[in-house]
Formats: C-alpha cells, sequence, structure tokens
C-alpha cells in the first residue's frame, strides 16, 4: 500500500502522550465533498504495556486550532490486553459531516510504558499493514 504523506495523523506516535495525533490534516475547502471515497485506518505499530485502556476520536474543526471541534467518530474502549502489535483499532470508511481539518485523539486511561500507533487515510479498501 502507497501511503500519501498528507493524509497520514501519526506514525509510531507513543500512547504515553494521550492526546491529539502530531498531525492535522487539511482538506482544504473540500470537506464533504471528497471525490474519493477515503478510509479511516488505525494500527498498533508496538504492543501497550501497563496503562489500562484507551479511546480513540476522529475529529473535525472548521478551526486548524480544534477550538470549533466536532467528534465524528468515538471507538469502543480498547483494554490494554487488546492493544497487541498489528491490531487494527480503526477501520472504517470516513463518515459525512467533514469540515476542514481533521485529528485523531487518542484519551489513555493510567500509565502506559510502551505502546506506539498509526492513524491515516487511505483511498479505498484497506488490506495489511
Amino acid at each position: 500500500m502507497i501511503l500519501d504523506k498528507n493524509l497520514i495523523f501519526c506514525e509510531n506516535s507513543a500512547l504515553s502522550a494521550g492526546d491529539a495525533a502530531s498531525d492535522v490534516i487539511d482538506l482544504g475547502a473540500a470537506g464533504d465533498t471528497l471525490e474519493k471515497e477515503l478510509v479511516l485506518v488505525g494500527v498498533m505499530t508496538e504492543a501497550a504495556v501497563g496503562g489500562t485502556s484507551v479511546v480513540f476520536r476522529l475529529e473535525t474543526s472548521t478551526a486548524v486550532d480544534f477550538s470549533t471541534k466536532k467528534v465524528l467518530h468515538v471507538s469502543d474502549v480498547i483494554p490494554q490486553a487488546n492493544l497487541t502489535k498489528g491490531t487494527k483499532f480503526i477501520d472504517m470508511k470516513m463518515p459525512r459531516g467533514l469540515n476542514r481539518y481533521l485529528r485523531i485523539y487518542c484519551d489513555v486511561t493510567g500509565v502506559f510504558t510502551a505502546g506506539k500507533y498509526s492513524a491515516f487515510l487511505t483511498p479505498g479498501t484497506h488490506v495489511g499493514f
């Protein structure tokens, strides 16, 4: 699979951070009028150690600082035991209601001493990572 650098939220981000992914995706004026159907994929790139659980959110905003954010998707609560390397925690078609900016937000419960994840958008169906 070829990834577009402009459609990557984060690569190998530490769960210990427990905050917004490193990159915000700017859709420009496109928003809900994207020509291609995109799939949001989130995958663990390193197994989680410590901590209790994680919840991932897909957020959108009209402002780059997310002062006007809207939550588009909230994952189930994912227990630490299920956060193994290669586990996909999100694999879904993008929902409607997109504003100009998108980000992934990671809410952690407990203290993770290890565990990394990547999240990105890709056209079509995701196969492998």
